[in-house]
């Protein structure tokens, strides 16, 4: 027993030093280490001023609809204020994002109207939000207007449907 405790003090004084000399190299960045971050952080942000960074699905359009104090009340979504979904301006402008696909969402199953009026008033949700805020966001729907909102500090906004049911999975539906 002796013998067990022996071993059980020699090896809890082990850890303990072990720790103690280990524990500044786990819990703080090594100078090395926090440059290299400090380097790599930057390099991100210079690409970012550079190249627009696109977001390719925001449920916005959905969120707004289903607001339970204002449905599709783009007004009373204000997105120059923190709002309780996950996006507004002030968030677009920390992650820099250069351009969003805002999804024109519809549930597979709608019980007091039909896909195309529900897709509709989607498009219509998306468009109005953008066109609230002239000076954040604009329309986009080729590449090159993605690359003249980047270049005016504005958000790129493409519309992006979202499933087939609203056209019920025709493709000459969509052409038209």
């Amino acid at each position: 027993m002796n013998r067990h405790r022996r071993i059980s003090h020699a090896t809890s004084y082990f850890l303990l030093l072990t720790s103690y000399l280990l524990l500044p190299t786990l819990v703080m960045p090594s100078r090395v280490a926090a440059q290299s971050q400090d380097k790599a952080l930057e390099r991100a942000r210079k690409l970012l001023r550079s190249t627009p960074l696109i977001d390719g699905h925001n449920d916005l359009p959905w969120a707004i609809r289903e607001r339970k104090d204002a449905p599709m009340d783009v007004a009373r979504y204000d997105l120059r204020k923190p709002t309780e979904g996950h996006t507004d301006l002030a968030r677009l402008a920390e992650g820099q994002v250069g351009a969003q696909f805002w999804s024109i969402y519809i549930p597979g199953e709608i019980k007091d109207s039909g896909f195309a009026k529900v897709q509709l008033e989607q498009f219509d949700i998306a468009r109005r939000t953008v066109a609230r805020y002239p000076d954040r966001l604009e329309l986009a729907l080729t590449a090159d207007d993605i690359q003249r909102s980047f270049k005016r500090h504005h958000v790129g906004s493409l519309l992006g449907m979202e499933g087939g049911h609203a056209i019920e999975n025709s493709l000459g539906a969509l052409r038209s």
